[in-house]
């Protein structure tokens, strides 16, 4: 029955799940032999470089900019300082690219400074993603002046890590590769 056996050839074709990019697999939501659906979340994938969204006041940016190190510390890991720099500073506050943009219902003008997203790179990559991961809280400070020894420096209270997505990706715990299956 040579028809049926290309037929179940064809059927495991489309069964496989390849990652879409390299990571981690996180939140794993499927277990071997479950059924899904298109467009089923079966985990998150967590890529394989961290960054940093710190969240400045616009008072704070006047100095900022591209290329400037910072330095990053963890609430969970005190004694660890990773290094890093500016990559990008967001054209906008944080609060006009949000879903719902905060209103003033009363029309009473009120000043709020607002906060500005910056994209702090972590210098050195290896072996962060068993240190860091989305949703951990650090202290970024950038140094906005000519060198790091005698720089004014920028600090600013809990951060956000950003770097998960919700795709489809392997079936197991671990780290993947793009086009992995």
């Amino acid at each position: 029955n040579e028809a049926a056996v290309e037929q179940a050839q064809l059927n495991l074709g489309y069964a496989k799940i390849k990652a879409p990019i390299d990571g981690y697999v996180t939140k794993k939501a499927v277990t071997t032999g479950d059924y899904v659906q298109v467009g089923q979340a079966l985990m998150s994938l967590v890529p394989p470089r961290v960054w940093v969204i710190a969240n400045f006041k616009e008072t704070q940016l006047r100095s900022m900019r591209p290329g400037q190190p910072a330095t990053v510390s963890i609430d969970a890991y005190q004694e660890l300082k990773l290094h890093g720099h500016v990559d990008s500073i967001q054209a906008g506050s944080g609060a006009a690219f949000t879903l719902l943009p905060p209103e003033n219902a009363t029309g009473n003008y009120v000043k709020v400074v607002q906060r500005v997203p910056v994209k702090i790179v972590l210098d050195d990559q290896q072996n962060l993603q068993r240190v860091l991961g989305p949703g951990m809280s650090v202290v970024p400070t950038v140094y906005v002046g000519g060198e790091v020894g005698a720089a004014r420096k920028v600090a600013i209270g809990a951060i956000i890590l950003a770097a998960g997505v919700i795709l489809g990706a392997v079936l197991w715990i671990g780290r993947v590769r793009r086009g992995q299956a």
